[in-house]
């Protein structure tokens, strides 16, 4: 019986709703699946027969559901800095990839989650950690990031960092890390926009961002590439299906 609890320990149910659903099967199939013994269970042959036929229907069902997926809107969210370097080329690929109609926004990180949650987005574009056993990442990868600066950091003593005012911003940390044996002012913004003016107004002012940005900044600005790197994932719930080919 052994074999009962742990079977029903991973689905989450109790052992006796796992041993009543195999009687009915065999019950409805009309023979035996198992040997019940004093010393334990044993699988009969009619029961390795079902297990092949019952992975080839599953294979075929995740076939079909990836297959049609396609035909349905998929909801996008993404955090406003990667709304900016990573939602428009990732848009083109999903067209690509035969979805008709593709919807995206852009939250905080806690509203993106919540909206998953509640079924109001299909996934999420993200640059923190996330729980591995409400979520899988469908896509993922490391982006290159750049200072950007309107003064020559590299040799100035005191200065400005702009940044988000979220203390978990990866790109925030990240900057503070890298800056951690020179002093600066923090002036922290609640979007991506007010930091980019600042760097404008504010003098020797400098902020952190994703490489994807790089082409859209002012080119009067100063660029300075980084062998630094930010994980990015696209995440969805466990059962979502998202085919990208």
């Amino acid at each position: 019986m052994r074999i009962f609890f742990e079977t029903a320990d991973k689905l989450g149910y109790v052992q006796p709703n796992i041993s009543n659903r195999i009687k009915k099967i065999e019950a409805q199939l009309g023979i035996r699946l198992f040997e019940r013994t004093n010393k334990g269970i044993a699988l009969l042959q009619p029961a390795d027969q079902m297990y092949a036929h019952s992975k080839k229907i599953l294979i075929d069902y995740h076939n079909m559901v990836e297959d049609l997926s396609k035909y349905k809107t998929l909801r996008v969210g993404a955090t406003p800095t990667l709304a900016y370097s990573i939602i428009p080329p990732f848009t083109q690929r999903l067209k690509k990839s035969g979805y008709r109609n593709v919807i995206h926004s852009t939250h905080s990180i806690s509203e993106l989650f919540k909206q998953l949650d509640q079924n109001e987005l299909d996934c999420i574009w993200i640059n923190r950690e996330f729980s591995n056993k409400m979520y899988k990442s469908v896509q993922s990868f490391r982006e290159e990031l750049f200072i950007l600066s309107n003064f020559n950091w590299s040799i100035k003593k005191n200065f400005n960092i702009v940044v988000s005012k979220d203390e978990d911003c990866p790109y925030r940390k990240k900057l503070i890390s890298i800056l951690k044996d020179k002093k600066y002012n923090v002036i922290d913004f609640d979007n991506l926009g007010s930091v980019l003016n600042s760097i404008h107004t504010i003098q020797n002012s400098m902020t952190l961002l994703p490489m994807g940005l790089a082409n859209s900044v002012d080119r009067s600005l100063k660029i300075t590439g980084l062998q630094e790197y930010i994980d990015i994932d696209l995440v969805a719930k466990k059962e979502t299906v998202i085919n990208l080919n």
